[in-house]
Formats: structure tokens, C-alpha cells, sequence
């Protein structure tokens, strides 16, 4: 059978004697038909089988299941695993390499437009074999893409990364993610790397990675952290926060409460998907539509416009607005947007907000009480409006010099509901870049929920 790589074409010497620390890329790796079907099978994933990774220092997705792949990935890492070719990557590199039988640094991410991840050294260990993570080859098969769109990786002189307060001093190189190009390098005490600079990609771009790290007996660097180790760069503003984060996102005990930044969405969307599948009436049984225009101050006869549902519930207002519009259907479950597509004009999950083109209308009802501060600030942040675009949405408040009632406590310990005062959206609301145009007077609706709510329109 033909090999689906082109061949190793990197030269021993050359490679041990890049500085700072040894790398390479090799364009056209793979035979250019199974580069594009294998893009195309990574593309067709579906979104449930993805983690998002959402933290201070990364932002992308990363395939969940290394042991059921489809098969063109199965035929690329049979091949990257193969006899024949560890022993000449071993050439290549300089070191006897080892397979990583736990596929624990296997990988496949895609990052979106505004996704990156900052400088960092890869763990000098494997957490559980306790060899040296050697090698690391990555595979760029990303999809529209071109050199200007950034979220190139880069490669840092710095100093060793055994030191609590090692720092990097000096990009030395560039290298663009672009559709079949092959990087490699040495993971030692010095080979600081990232891509730091978010994608500026089109909409529909995705910078797509394939990796693979190869392991050693060579236990001679000093580097035993079993975790990656993030730093800033020279001008990066200064982040006392980020800063602690730092040495827990190192910790391999605590490492969890820096990816416990990004579970929570996931969890949500687990939830609002089981409410939607379940029929739970509570949570989506929205507004009727003549509230729901009343309440945002919004002509029911709109017409003409390019209008953004966020948060659809049972689809009335998309099907409602679509009539005579041009409806985005948001939501943070796929089984919502799969009632609706017959009638809007887009559907995308919630985390797409930054593929959604500028809007003449975004309308957000019933959502930010049930999302967290850093979701609602990436909510208003990554909503697009036209120059005359409004963006407007809902929020709850707990009454002043009034006790949450049992109900209430119960949410709020379920993490169903989250409580803030205008002040801290106006805070989120300044902190982005936009300005509130009108706020509400309190409306109180439920007496068994004892909260008060809040509309508010904003603009770029």
C-alpha cells in the first residue's frame, strides 16, 4: 500500500543546530488528495464531540475521543506510529523516540476566528509513564485560510523553563499555519512556542492542527513538570490574576480549576439540551411574543432587518420575526436549533458568536440570568452590530433589602440563575467597547421568584 506521506525531508544537521532550540516545517507532508479529505472528515465532526477550551491562555477546540477517530485520522496516526517511520523521525531528531501508548499527547484542535494560545513550554513529562515528551510533530490543515489572518506559531529565545520566574526575551521566527505544512520540534528546556496572536480568519476559516508527541529515555533536561508552563511576552500589559493562574495551570493537581473556567458552558449546554428533549416548560417556555416586544420597546411590524435570536426557547420569535426578516437563531443547544432551521435564515451555537456578520437588531431575552459573568461579558462583546445596530437583552437583580426566598436559594445553589446589579453591566458593557442607549424601569413579574429584571439596549 502507497504511503500517505510525502517523506521526511528535514536534515539531521540542520535541525540540531536551529536556534534557539531545534525546529523545523516541511511543506506538503501529505499527498495533497488525503490532505483534503482528511480536512474535509475533521470538518464534518460534529460540535457535540468537541471540548472547548476557554481559559486566560487558550482558546480552541479540542477532539474528545483519541480512541474512535474517523478513518482518515485512523490511517494518518497508524502511518505517524508506524515502525518505519519512528525510526526515521529518531534519525531526524537525534534521540530513540517512544511511542505514547496512553495517546495522552495526541491531539486534533481547531481553533476559530479570536481563538489563540499563549507562549508556553510543553510538560517535560508524560504524567503517567514518566518518559521524557521528546518530539512534537504537528500537521496544519486548515481550511480558508490565508498568511495574513495570523495565529501563526511562533518560536521564542528564552530562559529555561525549569525556573519559577523564567521569562522569553525575543521572538526568533513565524511560522503560518497554512494547509498541509508539517512543523517539528525538540521539546527541551527552552522551546517556548505559541500562537499568541488571535485568528483574524474569515468567518468560515479555521485554522485546523493535527498533532502527535513522541517520547524518550533522554531524561538529561531539566524540565519535569508533567503540564504545560504559560508566560507572558516581553509587552504583554501586566495581569497580577493571570499571573497566579500561571502556576496553577502548571500544578498537576490543581491544574482543573484553570479548565473549570470552561466547563461550565458545556455543562449548561448538557442541561439546556435535556430541557429542550425533556419538554421542561420552566426553563423553555419564553415570553409570548407580544411581551417580548413590549418589553424590549420593539416595533412588532419590523421588517426588512437582519435580526439576531439568542437564547430561542421554543422558536416563537424566530418564527415570528422571520416572516418578514432575516432571522440568526443562537442557542447553547443543538436540539433548540434543530426546531428552528426550517425557518431561520442561520442557525450557530452560542460559542459562534464571532462567525455571525453585523446585525440590525440582537435580541436576548431570558438568557443572561442564566449565565455567569464571564459569559455574559463575552456575550456583549462578541455580538457584531451594524453602525445603527442595537443589541437588546435582559437582566435580573436581587431587591434591595430583600432576602431570596427558598426558590430563589434553590436556583442559585444550582447555578441555574445568576443575580447582578446594573452597575456591573454597565461595567461588562463599558469594558467592551459599547455604549446602553436605554435601561428600563424594574419590572417584577412571578411571585414565587422574588427578583426583579431589567431591559437594557446598547450599540457599538
Amino acid at each position: 500500500m502507497n504511503s500517505i506521506l510525502s517523506g521526511l525531508r528535514i536534515n539531521h544537521q540542520e535541525y540540531k543546530s536551529k536556534f534557539p532550540y531545534p525546529y523545523a516545517s516541511q511543506d506538503n507532508f501529505l499527498h495533497e488528495d488525503f490532505a483534503k479529505s482528511l480536512q474535509k472528515e475533521i470538518l464534518d465532526i460534529k460540535k457535540e464531540d468537541w471540548d472547548r477550551y476557554d481559559n486566560p491562555f487558550e482558546q480552541k477546540y479540542t477532539l474528545r475521543d483519541k480512541y474512535n477517530f474517523p478513518p482518515f485520522l485512523v490511517k494518518l496516526f497508524d502511518e505517524l506510529t508506524s515502525e518505519k517511520f519512528v525510526n526515521e523521525l529518531s534519525e531526524v531528531v537525534g534521540h530513540k523516540l517512544i511511542l505514547d501508548s496512553t495517546r495522552n499527547f495526541w491531539g486534533v484542535h481547531i481553533y476559530e476566528p479570536g481563538d489563540k494560545l499563549d507562549i508556553h513550554v510543553d510538560a517535560g513529562y508524560h504524567p503517567t509513564l514518566k518518559l521524557k515528551k521528546q518530539t512534537t510533530l504537528g500537521i496544519y490543515l486548515s481550511y480558508e485560510w490565508k498568511e495574513e489572518y495570523g495565529c501563526a506559531l511562533e518560536i521564542w529565545r528564552g530562559d529555561n523553563c525549569a525556573k519559577d520566574d523564567a521569562k522569553i526575551h525575543e521572538k526568533i521566527a513565524s511560522i503560518a499555519p497554512i494547509f498541509n505544512r508539517l512543523i517539528l520540534f525538540n521539546c527541551n528546556d527552552y522551546a517556548w512556542h505559541g500562537n499568541p496572536e488571535p485568528s483574524r480568519g474569515s468567518p468560515e476559516s479555521r485554522r485546523i492542527f493535527v498533532t502527535i508527541s513522541y517520547l524518550s529515555e533522554n531524561f538529561s533536561d531539566d524540565n519535569k513538570k508533567v503540564k504545560a508552563f504559560f508566560v507572558p511576552r516581553p509587552n504583554d500589559p501586566e495581569d497580577e490574576e493571570k499571573d497566579r493562574l500561571r502556576f496553577l495551570r502548571a500544578d498537576p493537581e490543581k491544574y482543573k480549576e484553570i479548565y473549570r473556567l470552561h466547563e461550565e458552558p458545556k455543562n449548561m449546554e448538557n442541561f439546556w439540551n435535556n430541557a429542550h428533549s425533556e419538554k421542561m416548560k420552566y426553563w423553555i417556555d419564553s415570553s409570548n411574543i407580544n411581551d417580548i416586544f413590549q418589553n424590549h420597546k420593539i416595533d412588532k411590524n419590523i421588517n426588512d432587518k437582519l435580526i439576531l435570536d439568542l437564547g430561542i426557547g421554543l422558536g416563537y420569535l424566530t418564527e415570528y420575526l422571520s416572516k418578514n426578516n432575516n432571522v440568526i437563531s443562537v442557542d447553547i443547544s443543538n436540539v433548540a436549533l434543530e426546531k428552528v432551521k426550517n425557518y431561520a435564515y442561520k442557525t450557530y451555537h452560542t460559542s459562534e458568536l464571532l462567525n455571525i456578520e453585523p446585525v440590525d437588531l440582537a435580541i436576548c431575552n431570558l438568557v443572561f440570568q442564566h449565565c455567569n459573568d464571564e459569559e455574559v461579558e463575552r456575550i456583549i462583546r462578541e455580538i457584531q452590530l451594524k453602525d445603527d445596530g442595537i443589541f437588546s437583552f435582559q437582566f435580573a437583580f436581587l431587591r434591595e433589602n430583600e432576602e431570596p426566598n427558598d426558590f430563589v436559594k434553590e436556583l442559585m445553589k444550582n447555578k441555574t440563575h445568576y443575580f447582578r446589579s446594573f452597575e456591573k453591566i454597565k461595567e461588562f458593557v463599558d469594558k467592551c467597547g459599547k455604549k446602553i442607549v436605554d435601561i428600563s424601569e424594574p419590572m417584577h413579574w412571578y411571585e414565587k421568584e422574588n427578583f426583579s429584571w431589567q431591559f437594557v439596549k446598547i450599540s457599538k
